[in-house]
C-alpha cells in the first residue's frame, strides 16, 4: 500500500508544481470511456477560490467502461510515465511554451515523483527537476470503489497546500463514474500574480489535457 504524503517541487516555479498536481488529476482518471474519442470525451469540472484563499478544482467524469478495469489503470502508478507526458512535455506546439514542462513520472516506495523541465535560460531554467507526491487510499463510502488521496509532502514558503482527492464508483455493470477533488493554496505574496482566472486557464487546462492523454493511451492499448 502507498504510504501518505504529497512532495511538491524544489525552488525554481511554483507554477510546476501546481502543474504536477494536474498531472496528477489526470494520473487517477486513468481509465476514460473507450465508446469516446479522446478529443470529445466530456469532462466537467467547477474552479473556485474558497475562504482560505486555496483554489479548488472538482468535477466528473461518466466512464463507458467496466469499474474493476478502470479502477486497475487508476491504481497503474507505474504505468503514468506512459501516457502523462503527452501533451505536457514541450514536444508540441501547444506545450512549448510551457514554463513547467512534465517530462516524466516515477513511482517508488509508495511515492510519485512528477519530473520536470524549468523551461527559462540558465540560471533559472533546468531539467530533471522533482515533484514528489504522497499516494494514500483513504477510508472510502461502501458505495465508492476506490479512493486515492494525493497530498503534498513538503509544503514550501510558495505553495502552502497542494492535494487531490480521487474516487470511483460504479454505476452499471459496464459503466463507472470517476469523481476527482483537488486543492491548491499559494502563498499571499503570489496571488496577484496567480489569480483564480490564470489557475482555470494554465492548470485546470493541463488537467483536462492530461485526463485525454490517458483516454488516448488506453485506447491504444486496446488496439
Amino acid at each position: 500500500m502507498p504510504k501518505e504524503g504529497f512532495v511538491v517541487p524544489q525552488k525554481r516555479s511554483c507554477v510546476i508544481p501546481i502543474v504536477a498536481v494536474s498531472a496528477v488529476v489526470l494520473l487517477q482518471v486513468g481509465a476514460i470511456a473507450h465508446a469516446e474519442e479522446p478529443e470529445t470525451l466530456p469532462i466537467s469540472m467547477v474552479t473556485t477560490e474558497e475562504a482560505d484563499h486555496a483554489y479548488r478544482s472538482s468535477g466528473e467524469m461518466a466512464l463507458s467502461y467496466p469499474a474493476a478495469k478502470v479502477a486497475a489503470a487508476m491504481q497503474d502508478f507505474s504505468g503514468y510515465d506512459q501516457w502523462a507526458p503527452r501533451g505536457q512535455d514541450g514536444r508540441d506546439p501547444a506545450s512549448a511554451g510551457y514554463i513547467g514542462q512534465l517530462t516524466g513520472t516515477r513511482f517508488h516506495d509508495g511515492f510519485l515523483d512528477l519530473i520536470y523541465r524549468v523551461n527559462l535560460f540558465w540560471p533559472f531554467g533546468g531539467s530533471g527537476q522533482i515533484s514528489r507526491l504522497a499516494v494514500t487510499f483513504p477510508p472510502r463510502a461502501p458505495v465508492t470503489l476506490t479512493r486515492i488521496h494525493f497530498s503534498l509532502k513538503d509544503p514550501s514558503f510558495a505553495v502552502l497546500k497542494l492535494e487531490g482527492d480521487f474516487s470511483l464508483a460504479s454505476t452499471r455493470p459496464a459503466s463507472c463514474v470517476v469523481k476527482f477533488d483537488s486543492s491548491t493554496k499559494f502563498a499571499w505574496f503570489l496571488r496577484p500574480f496567480f489569480p483564480l482566472e490564470a489557475y482555470r486557464i494554465h492548470v485546470v487546462h493541463r488537467i483536462e489535457t492530461a485526463l485525454r492523454s490517458f483516454a488516448r493511451q488506453l485506447q491504444l492499448a486496446q488496439n
